[in-house]
């Protein structure tokens, strides 16, 4: 409770702005009626189900990688379900009973390094199998070596979700992390390891500027203008349970991409610059939590900040996965994480 008033404390503060630079690391700023966290993926599945259902104009989805059989509602949520609660068959029910409902889905075209852990023919079943309203495209980026990674979801434009939980196997798992949850099993009955993440919610004007994002992208791989007229409706109360509401009142939305080879430009390295520039201004304390560490500019960062011996000594607190999934990501990531920890303790 203490930790979560100095958090609330902290957002009112006006100094929180200082950090935050449109055109350096963040896109923009955008203000926001209420904004808060769904820790893990039972959370975070439950509210995209509530919210789904109430959405009157469209839906947008963009992923990683999706599941069709991926179950939304578990245990005593799904046995009080009204409907289907499997990810695809559940979409394509809100088509079949809202008629003006459109949705659209954009997943990454995955390297075929990664085959044997997706669902084949994703295309074909998410767009010949389903209502003719509900479309499904891949993410065919110019860049071999880049991947679609924005994890992000828009209601009508008035609700948004955004982090870094994707709605596919293997990502549902409840805040206790228990090591023999039942129901943390994928569609084909198999178990697997606890998973921890988060995803943030956005009401208001924020989620307009998020649709924006996914019609520019969309017609960049798809080829399609997406018609998204503005929000047409009060977005009234939310219909689920938030893990922690915040009380910001504005959020900024920083982006990496590639750019396409015709344009000519620069990528966009708002993020990696947001967090550089938060490094730098950190006083006390960085609490870092995520599933890999293996960005050199984030490590030279953290070194240099402990370094500036004139400033106040940082305490650095990292929390990561204990290892790496699979053999390819150990190979990919493994190998440099365990350098830059090595680095970062020495100094």
């Amino acid at each position: 409770m203490k930790a979560s008033k100095r958090l609330r404390r902290f957002l009112r503060s006006p100094a929180r702005h200082t950090l935050l630079t449109p055109g350096r690391n963040c896109w923009r700023t955008e203000s926001v009626t209420q904004t808060g966290l769904l820790v893990d993926g039972g959370d975070y599945y439950r509210a995209f189900y509530r919210a789904t259902q109430a959405a009157e104009s469209y839906i947008l989805i963009s992923g990683w990688q999706f599941d069709s059989g991926t179950a939304l509602l578990r245990g005593a949520d799904a046995e009080h379900a009204q409907g289907k609660i499997q990810l695809l068959d559940f979409l394509n029910e809100l088509c079949e009973n809202k008629p003006a409902l459109r949705i659209y889905m954009l997943a990454w075209d995955y390297s075929m390094l990664y085959s044997l852990d997706r669902e084949w023919f994703q295309d074909w079943h998410f767009n010949w199998s389903t209502n003719e309203r509900l479309k499904f495209c891949y993410d065919r980026g110019e860049s071999f070596d880049a991947s679609h990674h924005q994890k992000f979801v828009v209601i009508d434009g008035v609700l948004g979700f955004v982090g870094g939980i994707d709605l596919c196997a293997s990502r549902w798992d409840e805040r206790d992390h228990r090591p023999d949850n039942p129901l943390r099993v994928n569609s084909d009955g198999s178990n697997y390891r606890p998973f921890h993440d988060l995803q943030s919610y956005h009401v208001g004007p924020a989620a307009q500027r998020l649709a924006e994002l996914f019609k520019q992208r969309w017609q960049i791989v798809c080829g399609d203008c997406l018609d998204l007229a503005a929000p047409d409706r009060d977005p009234g109360p939310l219909v689920f349970d938030p893990s922690v509401a915040l009380a910001a009142q504005q959020v900024a939305i920083s982006r990496t991409e590639v750019p396409q080879s015709r344009s000519g430009g620069k990528p966009i390295l708002e993020i990696r610059q947001l967090f550089l520039d938060a490094i730098d201004a950190a006083e006390r304390l960085i609490y870092i939590e995520n599933q890999y560490c293996s960005s050199e500019a984030l490590s030279d960062a953290l070194i240099e900040r402990m370094r500036q011996l004139r400033r106040r000594r940082l305490e650095i607190v990292l929390v990561i996965a204990r290892d790496a999934d699979a053999f390819l990501e150990q190979l990919s990531i493994g190998i440099a994480q365990s350098r830059i920890i090595r680095r970062l303790k020495q100094v």
